[in-house]
């Protein structure tokens, strides 16, 4: 399997942990409620990504996405850099149930 894509994004954290929630929730439409961003705008970002990379980093079905072999490359590529970053799981945790109560965020995180 080749090598992921070396990603010069420091200046496009939000966009990766936007990939990271659709990764994450396994549908673009709960992950832009966690998010608390619109569907359409989740997938433009989504979109504007794998357009750069010239491929798909997610399968669409009807029931959700998932990763592409490239996809889950990525994904490990963006939790490398933002764990190197300072943005951990916690920090990630926190900005994507940003909204929820501390009851609800316990049980997700």
């Amino acid at each position: 399997m080749r090598n992921p894509p070396r990603l010069n994004l420091f200046d496009r954290r939000r966009d990766m942990r936007r990939v990271l929630a659709v990764a994450e929730a396994g549908t673009i439409t709960r992950a832009a409620e966690l998010l608390n961003v619109t569907q359409p705008a989740l997938t433009r970002t989504i979109r504007r990504f794998e357009k750069s990379l010239g491929t798909p980093i997610f399968r669409r079905h009807s029931s959700g996405v998932a990763l592409t072999g490239l996809g889950r490359m990525v994904v490990e590529e963006f939790r490398r850099v933002l764990r190197q970053a300072g943005e951990g799981p916690a920090a990630l945790c926190a900005e994507a149930l940003d909204g929820d109560a501390p009851q609800q965020r316990a049980g997700r995180c």
